[in-house]
């Protein structure tokens, strides 16, 4: 599935409470991740800047990333 097109369906069911916000936004720590990364950023300068961007540590990036997580949507 296309990454905006996941962030958005789920930016619906977190509007109607039918997810969790923190789903929402853990999905869409992932995806601007993986879009830094293509750009070229090193994984570890992409998590700072997701820190600035989401006013969360370095360590809970990591864990948003790094995590296994039970599969919801894909």
């Amino acid at each position: 599935m296309n990454n905006q097109l996941k962030i958005e369906l789920l930016n619906l069911l977190a509007k109607h409470k039918i997810i969790p916000e923190i789903h929402r936004r853990n999905e869409e720590i992932r995806a601007k991740f993986f879009t830094l990364k293509r750009k070229g950023f090193k994984a570890k300068d992409a998590i700072w800047q997701l820190t600035d961007e989401y006013f969360l540590s370095y360590k809970n990036i990591e864990r948003i990333l790094y995590k296994k997580r039970k599969k919801f949507l894909n």
